[in-house]
């Protein structure tokens, strides 16, 4: 299902689109995080930390599509400390916090989009005994 959307319903990787979507939802993703804390309304135990995993998994997502020329495990670890740099500049924000649990939830979002991404590569790889 993956595959079909990626080849199929999206433009190919690496398209002038996947960079426009993923510079954006940095910029998305760096302003909901960066600005002062506001109430969601939504008041669940731990929901902020599905909305890390959540919010980094897609960045992730857009930034391996976009940047198909750079190794995944250096767009892995430039998210990771992104991640924890945002931790850090939140202590100065009005209604933010550090917090290494938010910060584990930024890396399940990251690493949950690797092994998707790491098994669509495995199975695109030549066949190398031909």
């Amino acid at each position: 299902m993956v595959d079909y959307v990626i080849h199929k319903v999206l433009p190919k990787l690496g398209h002038p689109l996947w960079k426009l979507a993923a510079v954006s939802a940095l910029a998305l993703l760096l302003y909901l995080t960066l600005t002062p804390g506001i109430d969601s309304g939504i008041h669940l135990p731990h929901i902020d930390k599905m909305f890390h995993a959540i919010a980094f998994a897609g960045v992730t997502f857009l930034m391996l599509g976009a940047f198909v020329n750079l190794n995944r495990w250096f767009i892995a670890l430039a998210m990771l400390i992104l991640g924890v740099a945002i931790e850090f500049i939140q202590l100065s924000i009005p209604g933010r916090s550090f917090s290494w649990v938010d910060w584990i939830g930024d890396a399940v979002g990251v690493f949950l989009v690797l092994a998707i991404f790491g098994k669509r590569s495995e199975r695109e790889k030549p066949d190398s005994h031909t």
